[in-house]
């Protein structure tokens, strides 16, 4: 029983350990696409708090999805943090209500 503990509390880790694609880069055209479909950049998000293995494994996450997106090589445009909805726990009995921050990377893919 301690061992199914065990195992689903790293199965838990492993699934806050996620980054989410806000916007994938514009590596396709159509014929409705606009001009500049093929050069817009993609965004990129990730859970940037709590324990620094999650925050380290989420960033990997989203190193492995841009290379995907991208069909391999890609660069960074930018970085920047900001805060999304609330979390509530409860602490010894007391409800504290805190922002999730994320972690946003703006990227573009290298031809």
């Amino acid at each position: 029983m301690k061992t199914l503990a065990v195992v689903l509390a790293v199965m838990s880790l492993n699934a806050c350990a996620t980054s989410q694609m806000v916007s994938s880069p514009g590596n396709q055209s159509s014929e409705f696409a606009p001009a500049n479909e093929v050069s817009r950049p993609g965004v990129i998000k990730y859970v940037n708090q709590g324990s620094e293995w999650v925050a380290n494994n989420s960033r990997k996450d989203a190193y492995e999805k841009m290379a995907g997106a991208c069909g391999g090589k890609y660069k960074i445009d930018s970085e920047d943090a900001q805060t999304e909805g609330t979390v509530a726990q409860m602490i010894g009995g007391v409800s504290i209500v805190s922002p999730t921050l994320y972690w946003y990377i703006h990227f573009s893919c290298v031809k």
